[in-house]
């Protein structure tokens, strides 16, 4: 679809001079059940939710996480993302990855650029290249300290380093993505445990998430 005159100089200029573009996005309460269809979300964090409702200029409204239920995006007109994805779509990793870092810097919204390093960290991860995944994430958390995505970027940080066969590096990432997953850093670090010929303490530390402990495998 041809975007209108002013829409494409919008976006030319937005990328010129860096601008920050709010997604559009449904937002819905968890204390009420209330759905706002019109949001424009300006930063989703960890720890809360920036939106306004209307045009430019309107009133910036701010919930806090217990008070979201879901945030459904909808979709952007993003040059950089639409490529990379379409790499992604035809399997071709090998050139997703750097499609995905370069729409990691470029694109002009903001959630974009945050997920668009995982994704990057991701299909580095299927080329063999896992360098190039954790500096994806390390950008990541430098750039969005408290980012929606970080629980999936340690996740992704601890796979690595598991692969590499970096024991004490990846309990450390274990513990760091116990911060913001206690499930999946238990399920991570009871795999370390059973690979370590330790079926009981891994049960034990499933029991921490479960609640009741687990049978230790033969």
């Amino acid at each position: 679809m041809k975007l209108p005159s002013f829409l494409l100089l919008a976006c030319i200029l937005a990328r010129l001079v860096a601008v920050d573009l709010p997604m559009p996005a449904q937002v819905v309460r968890a204390d009420n059940g209330l759905r706002i269809d019109n949001a424009s979300v300006t930063s989703e964090t960890l720890d809360q939710i920036e939106y306004a409702i209307g045009g430019a200029g309107q009133a910036s409204t701010s919930l806090k996480r217990a008070l979201i239920a879901q945030v459904v995006y909808g979709e952007v007109s993003d040059t950089d993302m639409a490529k990379a994805d379409g790499f992604a779509a035809q399997k071709k990793p090998e050139k997703a990855a750097p499609a995905y870092a370069q729409a990691a810097v470029s694109s002009s919204y903001w959630r974009n650029r945050e997920l668009a390093y995982v994704l990057a960290a991701e299909a580095f991860i299927q080329i063999g290249k896992p360098t190039e995944a954790i500096k994806a994430l390390a950008d990541l958390e430098a750039k969005a300290p408290r980012s929606t995505f970080l629980p999936r970027a340690h996740g992704l940080r601890v796979k690595i380093l598991v692969a590499q066969g970096d024991r004490p590096a990846a309990l450390a990432a274990i513990t760091a993505l116990a911060a913001f997953d206690k499930v999946r850093a238990a399920v991570a670090k009871a795999d370390l445990l059973r690979a370590d010929k330790k079926p009981v303490e891994a049960a034990t530390e499933l029991a921490t998430i479960w609640g009741t402990l687990l049978k230790p495998e033969s």
